[in-house]
């Protein structure tokens, strides 16, 4: 196998973390107000605007706040090096959860190398460094979400062993008044919350932990433009449970909306009644979330799938001699 080596990243590799991010982007763009698209060069559009494209690592600005974070024990950022380049990177986030997942590390981004040979040598690397560090940590899986389109990553993961466990598909249902008692409260990150064995069933694009830290925590205000998109981070308490939601609205549609939903007991159809119902008195009309087909039910006959699906692929940690 190509010599690939697996560390922690530090500040002095963000802007080779971006470059290498920077190229999952086939053309920047910019919408203006009146909704037609520019394409433009990446230099010419503001961090927000870059943002749009995939997150924090497609700038300099907020990939070094993003990092920062993670290394303060937030999560776990690890380069990828082949000949002293930087040809990788991985954010991963240890978690317990209930079956099937259990007590797992959760990769939660990954940027390959465009090189094809390349590819497999750095995610077979990874995935040696990984199992070694939750094998220290007493996990039992390595997990990850996948869109079921892309069947490259797909393929190269089931050669290392990875199998599907599950899927989940994007659901869309409205926002109504319910007949259900609950009571919403604002709900504020800086709050200790134990998550150990706790469901993440609605809105799952990652583990509990990584889809945590991911939105809850206050890091992103610092633009003013993601200040505008609204985010309520609310506690309700239904049926003598609390449940923690993440209602983010939409950017071009702000009656729409994605739930996330944190859950120490399975949600119930109560629970998501009462979302609805928030929703609604909130001026939502749309909801959108990823849900696992088992779990379709509890949503009611209304909901419909818009065909997107996204597989959690696991793979049990092996003992190393």
């Amino acid at each position: 196998m190509t010599s690939v080596l697996v560390r922690f990243a530090t500040l002095d590799d963000v802007y080779y973390i971006v470059r290498l991010a920077r190229q999952q982007v086939m053309v920047w763009q910019r919408v203006s107000e009146d909704g037609s698209v520019l394409n433009l060069p990446y230099e010419d559009l503001t961090v927000y605007e870059r943002w749009l494209h995939g997150g924090p690592w497609m700038s300099i600005e907020t990939g070094s706040l993003q990092l920062g974070r993670l290394l303060l024990g937030h999560g776990l950022p690890l380069v990828m090096t082949h000949h002293e380049k930087i040809v990788g990177y991985a954010e991963t986030f240890l978690g317990d959860e209930p079956a099937p997942f259990g007590r797992n590390l959760h990769i939660a981004k990954l940027y390959l190398p465009e090189a094809t040979p390349l590819r497999f040598d750095v995610l077979s690397a990874l995935v040696a460094h990984l199992n070694g560090y939750a094998l220290k940590k007493k996990c039992e899986r390595l997990t990850l979400n996948n869109p079921i389109h892309n069947r490259e990553v797909a393929t190269l993961f089931e050669q290392l062993g990875f199998s599907e466990v599950d899927t989940v598909r994007r659901m869309i249902l409205s926002a109504k008044t319910g007949q259900v008692f609950y009571k919403a409260t604002d709900y504020h990150p800086d709050d200790a919350i134990n998550l150990s064995n706790w469901h993440l069933r609605i809105g799952r694009v990652a583990s509990v932990t990584a889809r945590w830290q991911a939105i809850m925590p206050h890091l992103w205000e610092a633009m003013p433009q993601y200040q505008a998109q609204t985010l309520h981070r609310i506690r309700l308490s239904v049926g003598g449970h609390d449940a923690y939601v993440a209602i983010h609205q939409h950017l071009y549609n702000p009656r729409s909306a994605d739930v996330t939903c944190w859950t120490p007991v399975l949600p119930t159809s109560q629970l998501v009644t009462a979302i609805r119902d928030w929703a609604h008195r909130n001026s939502y009309r749309k909801l959108v979330a990823l849900v696992s087909p088992s779990d379709q039910k509890i949503l009611g006959l209304e909901a419909e799938s818009d065909g997107y699906i996204e597989q959690i692929l696991a793979r049990g940690v092996e003992q190393t001699h």
